[in-house]
């Protein structure tokens, strides 16, 4: 009977592990299809690098992205209008065939933005407002490889954003993409860097404030809190194994003598 515990026991906390471990993979390593659509008022507010709060900044809260492969264009749908400004940024990486690094991404707060995919991806990199990447501002860049790893097209689209109301537009040669539902992993990244004004007393500080959405939609949590919690999850969860087993080892071996 002991037995029968035991193995029933390892086998409800390695399936939390494996719960947990998946649900990580889904959220941020699964295969995402055009359109993508997000919600609305879910901007994170993060203060001094911290997480603070979810509000409403419509500049930078994602609506959808969209593969318009009859207009050859990466659409990028925001609640309100976009501002190609330097306090407003709006990136995109598409990576067509392979994964996105988020390990480096993770790297909070100076991503490795550069070492998001691998050197011989397909890729599509889209940039606004006030950042830049790839020798591009307001424009993309793609890369496309064969299977055999040669470069067989590459295309630099700079300052060719249009801005469509609440839609930021990325011309861009999509003859190599040829349907709108091709598998893709994605990227988006939406900023709105401010101040906030601290009084303490007669004393007034002001606090470095940036509003960030993304896809996927739970990646700034994740990355600010939830991510920390995976870690401390799986690290219970294994020191709970150890303490458990070791548990009823000794129950056993005590009613052995």
């Amino acid at each position: 009977m002991i037995r029968k515990y035991r193995f029933v026991s390892i086998l409800t906390i390695f399936g939390l592990i494996l719960t947990s471990q998946i649900f990580f993979v889904i959220s941020f390593g699964g295969n995402n299809s055009f359109p993508i659509i997000v919600d609305e008022n879910d901007v994170a507010c993060i203060i001094n690098n911290e997480f603070e709060e979810y509000g409403q900044q419509p500049v930078v809260d994602i609506w959808s992205l969209n593969n318009n492969i009859s207009t050859s264009q990466i659409e990028l749908r925001l609640f309100g209008a976009p501002m190609l400004d330097s306090s407003h940024g709006y990136r995109i990486i598409i990576n067509w065939n392979g994964y996105i690094n988020w390990t480096y991404i993770n790297h909070w707060p100076t991503p490795y933005w550069d070492k998001a995919v691998s050197p011989t991806s397909n890729v599509t990199l889209c940039f606004a407002g006030g950042i830049s990447g790839n020798g591009i501002s307001n424009g993309s860049y793609s890369q496309f490889y064969n299977s055999q790893g040669n470069n067989v097209f590459s295309e630099f689209n700079n300052d060719n954003v249009v801005v469509d109301n609440n839609t930021i537009i990325f011309p861009f040669n999509q003859t190599l993409i040829t349907t709108p539902l091709n598998p893709v992993n994605v990227l988006v990244f939406t900023t709105y860097n401010t101040t906030l004004p601290e009084i303490s007393g007669e004393a007034t500080t002001f606090l470095d404030v940036v509003w960030m959405d993304s896809i996927p939609d739970n990646y700034i949590i994740n990355l600010f809190s939830l991510q920390t919690l995976f870690v401390r999850m799986d690290a219970i969860i294994f020191t709970s194994t150890f303490i458990l087993l070791g548990a009823v080892q000794v129950r056993y071996l005590r009613r052995r003598k």
